[in-house]
C-alpha cells in the first residue's frame, strides 16, 4: 500500500494532536504493509524531523500547496462535477512517479473533516492508476464547517462509490455510509500507542501535580458546552467542599479562556504539552480524566458515529474516566456497555458525581478494566484482520 496523508504524522515531543497524533499507532501497526508515506501537508505544517522515524524511512513529501490549489475542489459548488475533478487533477502533485501499479498495490487514505483531502486523494489515485482505499474517521457531510457547502453530498458520494474499499473508525459510521452511499464498509479502529503500556521507571518519570481532573484535546463544538458545565461545577465544589481542586486542560489557552467566561482561574492550568512523558504522568496522577460530548441535535450524527481519540489515551493511563455525553454517543456506549462506572448524561448527574469524587477518600482505579477493554476492542489483531481479510 501507499499511504497518502495530509495530516502529517507527529512524533513524541510535538504538541500537535488530533489526527496527526492519533493516526501514528495505526500506521506503526501497518508499517510492514506500506511501501511509502506520501505526505502532502495541506493542514498543520510539521517538519520531517518531527515525524516518527518509521515514517521518515519511507517518506515522500510533496511541495507545499498554495491556497488556490488547496481550495480548487470547491469549484464543484459552481461547475459540473466532472469538470471540477478534471481541474483538480491538473494541480495534484504526482510524488509517486517511480512507483508502478502492481497487484495488491493501492492508495490508502485517512480522511478527517476536510473534503479537499478526499478530492485530492481521488485525483492522485487516478493519476497513478491505483485503487483507492478510504479510511473515514469522521462524517464529512455533517461537520459544522461543511454543512452549508453546496453539492457536498453529491461530491462525497461520487468518490466514496468509486473507492475500491471503504473503512470507517466505528461500525456506526460504517452503517451510516452503507445507508447513505450504498457501499460496503469495514470497521478499522484507531488503536493506542502500545509502548504506553510500559510503565516508566520512577527515576525517569517526570513529577506532576496531583490534579483533580485533566482534559486532553481541543475545545471545539463537540466539547465546549460540556467543558463549560464541568468548570462551573468544579468552581462551585471548591466553595462548598473547601478543597483546593485544580484542573489541567491540555487545550489552547484562548479556548479555555472562552469557556471560562474571560480570565482563566488560577486553579485551571491551560495549554498543550509537548513532552508526552509529562502529559502521560499528569493523566496518571489526576483523580480522573474528563470527556464530554455535545448534546445538540445538529451534532447528533457525529456524536453517534465518531470515536474521540482522546479516549484511547485515557483508557491507557487514567485511574478513572468521567463521561458526560448523550446515551447514543460512542463515548457513552463504549464504557456503559462494559459496566464501567462514572458515565452520566445529565448536568444534574454530573454535578452529583463530581461531588462524590471530590469528597471521596481514595478513588478506586479502573485501569485494569480499561486495559482489558483496549485489548479486546482496540488491539493490533483487530487492525490486521480488518486489512487482510477478504473483502
Amino acid at each position: 500500500m501507499l499511504a497518502y496523508l495530509e495530516d502529517a504524522p507527529a512524533d513524541n515531543g510535538s504538541a500537535v494532536r488530533g489526527l496527526s497524533k492519533a493516526i501514528v499507532p495505526l500506521l506503526r501497526c501497518l508499517d510492514d504493509e506500506f511501501d511509502a508515506y506520501i505526505v502532502n501537508q495541506t493542514h498543520t505544517r510539521l517538519p520531517a524531523d518531527k515525524m516518527p522515524s518509521f515514517v521518515r524511512n519511507k517518506l515522500i513529501e510533496t511541495n507545499t500547496q498554495g491556497k488556490i490549489v488547496r481550495n480548487a475542489w470547491k469549484l464543484a459548488t459552481v461547475l459540473p462535477l466532472s469538470m471540477t475533478l478534471a481541474i483538480v487533477c491538473l494541480f495534484v502533485p504526482r510524488p509517486a512517479r517511480g512507483i508502478l501499479p502492481r497487484d495488491n498495490l493501492c492508495l490508502w487514505v485517512p480522511i478527517g473533516i476536510d473534503p479537499g483531502t478526499l478530492v485530492r486523494a481521488w485525483c492522485l489515485a487516478r493519476r497513478i492508476r491505483l485503487p483507492l482505499h478510504l479510511y473515514f474517521v469522521d462524517d464529512i457531510e455533517t461537520h459544522p464547517s461543511n454543512v452549508n457547502t453546496k453539492r457536498l453530498g453529491r461530491l462525497v458520494a461520487k468518490i466514496v462509490r468509486d473507492a475500491s474499499r471503504v473503512y470507517t473508525i466505528t461500525a456506526e459510521l460504517g452503517a451510516l455510509f452503507t445507508q447513505r452511499y450504498g457501499v460496503k464498509t469495514r470497521r478499522l479502529p484507531l488503536i493506542p500507542e502500545m509502548t504506553k503500556f510500559t510503565k516508566l521507571e520512577p527515576s525517569a518519570a517526570p513529577q506532576a501535580s496531583p490534579f483533580f481532573a485533566v482534559y486532553l484535546g481541543s475545545i471545539n463544538h463537540l466539547y465546549e458546552d460540556g467543558i463549560r458545565h464541568f468548570i462551573d461545577a468544579v468552581r462551585k465544589l471548591r466553595v462548598t467542599t473547601g478543597h483546593e481542586l485544580e484542573l489541567r486542560l491540555f487545550s489552547d489557552p484562548v479556548d479555555v479562556s472562552r469557556v471560562c467566561g474571560g480570565e482563566i482561574p488560577t486553579w485551571v492550568t491551560a495549554g498543550p504539552e509537548k513532552d508526552d512523558a509529562v502529559l502521560r504522568c499528569q493523566i496518571e496522577s489526576a483523580s480522573f480524566c474528563f470527556l464530554p460530548y455535545s448534546f445538540h441535535e445538529d451534532a447528533r450524527s457525529m456524536v453517534a458515529t465518531s470515536f474521540p481519540s482522546k479516549l484511547l489515551d485515557y483508557l491507557i493511563d487514567a485511574r478513572a474516566i468521567v463521561i458526560f455525553a448523550p446515551e447514543y454517543s460512542i463515548a457513552h456506549k463504549t464504557l456503559y456497555a462494559e459496566g464501567i462506572p462514572h458515565v452520566v448524561h445529565t448536568p444534574e448527574a454530573l454535578a452529583c458525581l463530581l461531588t462524590t469524587l471530590a469528597t471521596s477518600n481514595g478513588l478506586k482505579s479502573n485501569q485494569n478494566t480499561y486495559r482489558s477493554l483496549l485489548a479486546r476492542r482496540f488491539g493490533t489483531d483487530t487492525v490486521k484482520r480488518a486489512l487482510c481479510a477478504p473483502w
